[in-house]
């Protein structure tokens, strides 16, 4: 009888200290948050805050535009030729040329446009009788936006677009393509040649005065 009453001791003895290591193993949930954070995995993908559009943006509160710029002193606003262009801008001629030069404006969306390779082979492409050393690209960054410039100083343009009145002699490029945390934006100013190098000073300002729009 004594013997029995020492094995159902120990037993008992057993039987707690199994429950006891029973608890202290964590739950399924406590195990999962307690891998280091690189293996632990997400059920969805985290979306991505554009900056909100603000009215004040130049180009005139368009869909989609969430940037804003300066626009230079001097410069007419627009109505936009087309649906894919954002704004539009009247630059007055200088002393000597005949037409105002103009600045176009597109925006395609994020991750839309082309390469900047492909636009600025294409822009190139438009001109005919052009001079070497009369085309340059370049690199440039503000406000924590890379910027690449492609120009012509003077040449035969011929966008190729419908509605074109046909090829222009003496006319020039300057033309940026920037991107935003929003996309690519591109900015292309063309007209007689004389009038677009007196205006490209004006037109690095705006470049360099774009920034997201909080």
């Amino acid at each position: 009888m004594k013997r029995c009453r020492i094995v159902g001791s120990v037993l008992a003895v057993l039987f707690c200290v199994t429950a006891c290591k029973k608890k202290e193993e964590p739950a399924p949930a406590e195990a999962a948050s307690s891998q280091p954070p690189s293996e632990l995995k997400l059920d969805a993908p985290q979306k991505a805050v554009n900056p909100t559009p603000s009215p004040a943006a130049a180009g005139q509160g368009s869909e989609g535009l969430q940037v804003a710029w300066q626009v230079p002193d001097g410069w007419r606003s627009e109505k936009p030729k087309s649906a894919m262009r954002k704004a539009t801008y009247g630059v007055p001629h200088v002393k000597g040329d005949k037409e105002d030069a103009e600045v176009a404006v597109f925006y395609f969306g994020p991750g839309q446009g082309g390469t900047i390779d492909a636009n600025a082979q294409r822009w190139i492409g438009q001109f005919s009788n052009v001079k070497d050393g009369d085309t340059k690209r370049s690199d440039r960054e503000a406000n924590g936006m890379h910027q690449h410039l492609v120009e012509v100083i003077k040449g035969a343009y011929g966008s190729g677009m419908p509605g074109d009145t046909g090829v222009k002699e003496g006319y020039g490029m300057v033309a940026a393509i920037v991107g935003t945390p929003s996309g690519s934006y591109f900015f292309k100013l063309i007209g007689p040649s004389e009038t677009v190098q007196a205006s490209r000073g004006a037109l690095l300002a705006l470049l360099d005065s774009i920034k997201p729009v909080h």
